[in-house]
């Protein structure tokens, strides 16, 4: 099984921190290393599927028409 690598130290021990972005008025997600800081990807704070799927339930939308 191949394991995950930080492309910069090769560490393969990552960490998901919450974090403001300046200009931007949402938290984001960001996958980094742990070890460098690295950020190896940036994820939304809010599962916006899940919202969605939330606000249809309330407003009687199906979405599986």
């Amino acid at each position: 099984m191949n394991t995950s690598k930080c492309p910069k130290c090769e560490s393969t021990t990552f960490e998901n921190v919450t974090e403001m972005v300046t200009g931007y008025n949402y938290q984001l997600n960001f996958i980094r290393c742990a070890k460098c800081k690295t950020v190896i990807s940036i994820l939304e704070n809010y599962n916006i599927g899940a919202l969605l799927h939330g606000l249809a339930e309330k407003l009687n939308i199906n979405l599986y028409e």
